[in-house]
């Protein structure tokens, strides 16, 4: 039997958790279980487990991988920008994600997510923490950076406000879903309104130095 050389080995996991992530979007995660998983993957349950453990295992491997998506691209939206158009950059991206009705499929599975995390109990919970954490972390220190640089309101809690705008980016995704009136564009402009309350302005009535 010829040997599979590593490039093979790491498409065929990814391949899996494509697999996983698109029977957790239709059926939900506790609904779905290996032999389903194998099925959308096109290999044989006995092969998907010389791969995953468990089902556990499965979601963990699905997590990394989602997180270290998402954390790439946040970094590549902001990377090269001030602070205040690096929100700008990904509040665009994600109402663009909203206005696209071939996205809306990927939305309703998001959605489903929302609700069955509040039945993961555990160490399949602790699978899921660390994609707030991270989401929070690199909203925060945009802000951060933004006070740093003076661009930003001192007084505003980094922490706190990277989880009300993490909070809207969930809240927009479920009224997306659910909401027929729902429209992007104007949702957008009220994001770039609270971007701009952020920002520091200079007073005008302030002397030169």
């Amino acid at each position: 039997m010829p040997k599979i050389s590593e490039e093979q080995l790491e498409a065929r996991r990814t391949s899996i958790l494509r697999a996983a992530i698109r029977c957790y979007r239709r059926d939900g995660y506790f609904e779905t279980q290996m032999k389903d998983i194998a099925a959308e993957a096109g290999i044989s349950v006995g092969l998907l487990y010389r791969y995953f453990d468990d089902k556990q295992d499965l979601l963990e491997a699905v997590m990394r991988a989602s997180r270290a998506s998402d954390r790439k691209a946040r970094t590549a939206a902001t990377s090269d920008l001030p602070p205040a158009e690096g929100l700008r950059a990904l509040a665009h991206e994600i109402i663009a994600l909203h206005g696209d009705p071939d996205r809306l499929a990927m939305l309703r599975g998001n959605v489903r997510a929302y609700g069955e995390a509040t039945r993961l109990e555990g160490t399949e919970l602790d699978a899921v923490r660390p994609a707030l954490a991270e989401a929070v972390e690199d909203f925060g220190g945009l802000l951060r950076r933004g006070q740093a640089d003076g661009d930003f309101d001192p007084g505003i809690d980094p922490e706190a406000a990277a989880r009300m705008m993490i909070a809207m980016i969930i809240g927009s995704n479920v009224l997306r879903v659910f909401d027929p009136e729902f429209d992007a564009r104007a949702h957008g402009e009220i994001v770039e309104r609270m971007i701009d309350g952020l920002v520091v302005r200079e007073d005008p009535d302030a002397a030169p130095d």
